[in-house]
């Protein structure tokens, strides 16, 4: 949806709406841009989702308290050129 675009870091990566992840106590929407992912022996094993923006940080942490996440894993660079691509709110609280 249009009003969910601004809780994307990148809007060329799309959240599949039939495997997304939906906020149960969201802050605005039941979006955030996440999907479960299907293990080898286990449905629903992972999340992928982007790494949060200053403006999605409660909604992400939302999503790892609701989902019982024990490990959260950054498959990039954390700098990129000179842009950080988590926000510092978020390394903070870790």
């Amino acid at each position: 949806m249009k009003g969910n675009s601004n809780k994307n870091r990148y809007t060329d990566i799309p959240c599949y709406d039939s495997t997304r992840v939906k906020l149960k106590e969201p802050t605005t929407t039941d979006y955030i841009n996440a999907n479960f992912v299907n293990g080898y022996k286990h449905k629903k094993a992972y999340i992928c989702c982007q790494g949060p923006t200053n403006r999605t940080i409660v909604d992400f942490w939302n999503m790892v308290w609701q989902e019982e996440v024990r490990l959260i894993v950054m498959t990039t660079k954390y700098v990129c050129k000179t842009f950080k691509k988590f926000c510092k709110s978020a390394c903070s609280s870790i």
